[in-house]
């Protein structure tokens, strides 16, 4: 849970065609509508224990997988206006972010974000969720993964204990990586930056297969320019904060197709999935 505005249209959504249209009420005519998004077709949430939400981020165990998880406002941002991404949340978008923990080993998030939001450990809210780990073999709860290029953390973060780890590329000071390594585990990468593809395959070899970014903007623009993310999982609320809040994604298009669509009267839960080319 750290430029332009995205819209619709543009870079990760895939461009309409002449299908991808909703009929505007009363005009005969129609509108382009390529995530689906038409009201009356999108089923509406009815609380936190909504079954849909349970079935909407599920999990192939058998299928590995690095999924984004992020909320955006409809300008784009990846915060509010306080720099936070909890003040465009709701208790809808806040099982979601519990549902995609609990079904991950491991959660990757960015230093900035980090230092931000003030990250705790990502915990398992409640024992059906953690039976269902125990029953898919996860442990009992994922591990996060801080990526920094400075290891510039505050050593009083409640997130830097075990199973914590911490991984930086050579740009890193000595004296960062060594302070660091008092109170978590540190993995230095043998190249200036961490770069997406060896992050997971670090993850990977560790037995984490199923694997949640999220955030902030820069590091999850960097997984999507290299065509690192699977599936996006985005809670649109409907909010505008506008500058200087960050622009949730930049960078590089690539397109995706919409697999599932829920709504509240605050926001759209959106799960797309990323198209393969050829």
């Amino acid at each position: 849970n750290s430029s332009t505005p995205h819209t619709y249209g543009d870079n990760d959504f895939r461009h309409p065609t002449y299908s991808d249209h909703m009929p505007v009420a009363g005009s005969g005519s129609s509108v382009p509508d390529p995530l689906g998004l038409a009201t009356a077709d999108v089923p509406m949430v009815l609380g936190p224990d909504d079954p849909r939400l349970a079935s909407t981020y599920d999990i192939d165990p058998d299928r590995p997988a690095v999924s984004a998880c992020m909320i955006a406002s409809l300008d784009g941002r990846a915060t509010g206006a306080d720099g936070r991404s909890g003040t465009l949340s709701d208790p809808i978008d806040r099982t979601v972010l519990s549902l995609v923990r609990a079904r991950s080993d491991a959660i990757i998030v960015g230093a900035a974000t980090v230092r931000q939001e003030r990250y705790r450990l990502p915990v398992t809210p409640d024992d059906e969720l953690a039976a269902q780990r125990a029953a898919r073999g996860q442990a009992a709860c994922p591990v996060l993964v801080i990526v920094t290029r400075t290891g510039d953390l505050p050593l009083d973060l409640d997130c830097l204990v075990a199973p914590t780890v911490v991984v930086t590329g050579t740009k890193a000071a000595d004296a960062a990586i060594q302070r660091l390594r008092e109170v978590v585990e540190v993995v230095v990468m043998p190249t200036a930056e961490v770069l997406p593809a060896d992050l997971v395959t670090l993850l990977r070899q560790r037995g984490l297969r199923h694997l949640s970014v999220e955030g902030g903007p820069e590091l999850l623009s960097q997984f999507v320019a290299d065509s690192a993310i699977d599936h996006c999982l985005l809670t649109l609320a409907t909010q505008f904060v506008g500058e200087p809040a960050p622009a949730w994604i930049t960078g590089t298009a690539h397109r995706w197709t919409r697999t599932s669509v829920l709504r509240t009267s605050n926001a759209l839960f959106l799960r797309l999935d990323r198209v393969v080319d050829g």
